[in-house]
């Protein structure tokens, strides 16, 4: 008999009932999808520590419900992070933001091949704040809430970098007589991700007051991201 193999990523795992777990995945073929792994949190299961965060895996599913089981792992397939701490709470983060924002099984390969290298990138090297406000930036694109960083024709005449610009959500930037934002060249360097010279703290401001715009009154828990903003 024919097997379908699905590429997952584990975005979260919850019990159900005492021994199995409900996995929410990232799959490159169906999109965001929950499935049930029967006896997973049993020390003796097939499946006994496969289904943790981060990990991407590649599984076989069968039901007819939305809540489809999982019949087989490829055990030998199975990946996952080498992660420090401070990576560990981006990751966290990510997983949260994807599970908030993905609509339920619609695919969407763009976007798996997005967070497949972004994995990749933190797999390879020691984290890097800078990849984490370059995935913001293109998950925006990808969902159609990208940042205009264009500026609006009633400001070209303060195309001066001594003129600074703040970010309003859903009307784009504006100038401003305060010490914060960022100035057109700046504006031209975030568009094109040219990132590393950007000040940090700024950059983060700007990503995720964009993300909270798009998030329909959703609150993202995982750790302080959005609460250190004035950090």
């Amino acid at each position: 008999m024919y097997k379908e193999w699905e590429r997952c990523f584990v975005l979260h795992c919850r019990s159900f009932g005492d021994t199995s777990l409900i996995v929410d995945l990232f799959s490159k073929n169906q999109g965001k999808i929950s499935v049930l792994a029967k006896g997973a949190k049993k020390p003796r299961s097939k499946y006994f520590g496969i289904f943790t965060p981060f990990k991407e895996v590649k599984i076989t599913l069968s039901g007819r419900s939305d809540l489809k089981t999982v019949n087989e792992v490829d055990i030998h397939y199975h990946s996952s992070a080498s992660l420090d701490s401070k990576s560990t709470y981006s990751y966290l983060y990510i997983n949260e933001l994807l599970s908030k924002v993905l609509p339920k099984s619609i695919p969407n390969l763009d976007l798996f091949n997005l967070y497949q290298s972004f994995v990749e990138k933190f797999n390879s090297s020691s984290f890097d704040e800078v990849n984490l406000r370059h995935f913001e930036l293109d998950l925006l694109d990808e969902l159609g809430f990208g940042i205009n960083f264009d500026i609006s024709p009633e400001n070209q005449n303060l195309e001066d970098n001594q003129i600074r610009f703040i970010f309003v959500p859903e009307q784009g930037f504006k100038a401003t007589q305060l010490d914060s934002g960022f100035t057109p060249k700046e504006l031209k360097q975030i568009k094109l991700r040219k990132l590393r010279n950007i000040n940090k703290n700024a950059l983060k401001e700007l990503t995720q007051s964009a993300i909270l715009s798009c998030l329909d009154g959703k609150q993202i828990l995982s750790g302080a991201v959005f609460g250190r903003l004035k950090n």
